[in-house]
């Protein structure tokens, strides 16, 4: 069994075994398939975004592709969020705001569900015993649980700024946004650097 220490920093690149178009045929069914709608992502980064599947269906080369995927869509929703923020209270575009505080959950509950499934098993699957990846992932689920509550408060208060805008605090609310938006970049950063490097060496030794 293969052993991978955890976390080294480095520059993530992209894995080989799994061609973009393997990886945006499996997309666009999985969308279809779960009526997921991504109004205002690129098509290029919807076509990132996949499924989960048993872990034996997926090599360390489509998980990574996969994640990089989930982090292009966040990534996406993060612009947005900002871009939302920056133009409050008086040029908001409140069917964007209608359309993020609908899918806004969803989009992160997915990404979540990816990693918890399937990416971390598998990292700990291929590292019995190493202490300091597996206190990396509890992190990581922990801050999944912090970011998924938070995606409920900002959804709601996006909701409650389009239905009630007279009473909405949108001090408040521009600086819910920043720290949900700020608070998942770093999360993605991070995951960037060290946990795609993890699976980039499990490809290298398969």
């Amino acid at each position: 069994m293969t052993q991978i220490k955890a976390p080294d920093a480095g520059v993530p690149r992209m894995a080989g075994g799994i061609s973009k178009e393997t990886a945006a045929m499996t997309t666009a069914m999985t969308l279809a398939s779960n009526d997921t709608e991504f109004h205002g992502l690129s098509a290029d980064t919807a076509a990132r975004s996949s499924d989960i599947r048993p872990i034996s269906l997926q090599p360390p080369a489509h998980v990574s592709h996969t994640m990089t995927g989930h982090h292009g869509v966040q990534s996406d929703l993060c612009a947005q969020l900002e871009e939302l923020a920056d133009s409050l209270p008086d040029h908001v575009d409140t069917q964007m705001c209608v359309y993020i505080s609908r899918r806004l959950c969803k989009i992160i509950r997915q990404s979540h569900e990816f990693e918890e499934s399937v990416l971390f098993p598998l990292l700990e699957s291929h590292s019995r015993g190493n202490g300091k990846l597996e206190a990396t992932l509890e992190r990581l689920r922990f801050e999944h649980w912090e970011d998924e509550a938070f995606a409920h408060e900002v959804a709601d208060g996006l909701n409650g700024f389009v239905t009630q805008p007279e009473s909405a605090n949108v001090e408040s609310l521009a600086y819910m946004l920043r720290g949900f938006f700020e608070g998942l970049r770093r999360h993605i950063a991070f995951e960037r650097e060290h946990i795609l490097p993890m699976l980039l060496r499990l490809d290298g030794v398969r």
